[in-house]
């Protein structure tokens, strides 16, 4: 009996330990949202040349000034495949579309055009206290961008 309480117990600490992980995890990607697509997409063997394009919007609480938007390898990848044009200047409720050539592995390319995996977009800048931030893009597949 003490045990079935125990073990009742750990899943109960557990769910709300994951619920809570949500909660605070929840404005990463909110941050910056907005939608993707691809052109000019050349494969050579196990790799994909192409064109990003992306469409994001800053849904932060401030104006950010020299924000660097960057592409990273897969959903958990921390290898860099490049940036995008640093953005001088974003308003707080205004988007950007940003546009880069990137090569990536056919395999990578390939989920991306599978949703709910997307470009492992990340936006990284400062806020008015000088503390830099990264969060990562919440982005939907946009064909016609």
């Amino acid at each position: 009996m003490e045990f079935t309480r125990r073990v009742r117990t750990s899943l109960m600490g557990a769910a709300l330990s994951i619920l809570l992980l949500g909660t605070v995890t929840a404005k990463d990607g909110r941050d910056f949202a907005g939608s993707y697509g691809v052109t000019n997409v050349q494969e050579q063997g196990d790799v994909v040349h192409l064109m990003l394009h992306v469409r994001l919007y800053n849904n932060s609480d401030a104006d950010i000034k020299g924000a660097v938007v960057i592409l990273r390898e897969g959903p958990t990848g921390v290898s860099l495949r490049g940036s995008f044009p640093t953005v001088k200047v974003w308003q707080k409720s205004h988007g950007v579309q940003l546009s880069q050539e990137f090569t990536v592995p056919k395999r990578e390319y390939e989920d991306w055009m599978q949703p709910p995996a997307q470009p492992n977009v990340v936006v990284i800048f400062q806020d008015a206290s000088g503390h830099t931030w990264q969060r990562t893009a919440q982005l939907a597949p946009e064909p016609t961008l």
